[in-house]
C-alpha cells in the first residue's frame, strides 16, 4: 500500500506506509558497550531505530580465548540472548550469577533484570543476538501504532 506524500507539479511523490518499520543495522564496535572489548572474530551490528536494544553479533571461526572479552555485568531490564547457526557449531560460555553454562547453537537464554551475567564465544561460527527489553513502553506503543496512523492519514 502506498500513500501520497505530496504533489509537485504533475509529479506525485509516494512512499510505502510501513517503510519506516524496516531499519538498517549499523556496524558498531563491541567495545562501544560497557564491560565489552573488541575481538577479531566478532562483528557487531546494532539497530538504532527499534524501541529496544537489538545487537547482532556475527561470529566467524571463534577459537578458545585466553581472556574473556565480556566481563560480568548487570542490567536493570530483562535480556534475551539467542545463538543461531548450524546445530551445535557455535558455542558460548554463558555466566548466569556464579554459574557457567556451555551453550551451543541453536539456543535461547533468558536473563532476568538484576542478574549478573556474561556471554563469551568459545568456538565456531554463527550469530549471537542480544535483545534488551528496555523500559520503553511509551516508545514501543508509538512505534507499534505507526502503521495504523499511516493508514488513517
Amino acid at each position: 500500500m502506498e500513500q501520497v506524500v505530496e504533489k509537485q507539479n504533475d509529479l506525485i511523490i509516494t512512499r510505502k506506509c510501513y517503510q519506516n518499520l524496516i531499519s538498517r543495522n549499523v556496524k558498531i564496535p563491541l567495545s562501544s558497550v560497557p564491560f565489552h572489548k573488541d575481538i577479531a572474530f566478532i562483528e557487531r551490528f546494532f539497530c538504532n531505530e527499534f524501541p529496544m536494544h537489538l545487537a547482532i553479533h556475527k561470529v566467524t571461526n571463534a577459537k578458545c580465548m585466553p581472556d574473556d572479552y565480556t566481563q560480568p555485568h548487570v542490567h536493570d531490564v530483562h535480556e534475551i540472548n539467542i545463538l543461531v547457526g548450524n546445530e551445535g557449531e557455535l558455542e558460548y560460555a554463558i555466566q548466569l550469577g556464579e554459574e557457567i553454562f556451555y551453550v551451543q547453537s541453536n539456543a535461547s537464554i533468558w536473563i532476568p533484570a538484576g542478574l549478573y551475567h556474561a556471554s563469551n564465544a568459545i568456538r565456531g561460527s554463527g550469530y549471537f543476538i542480544a535483545i534488551r527489553l528496555d523500559d520503553t513502553s511509551l516508545k514501543l506503543k508509538t512505534f507499534a501504532n505507526v502503521g495504523y496512523q499511516n493508514l488513517r492519514n
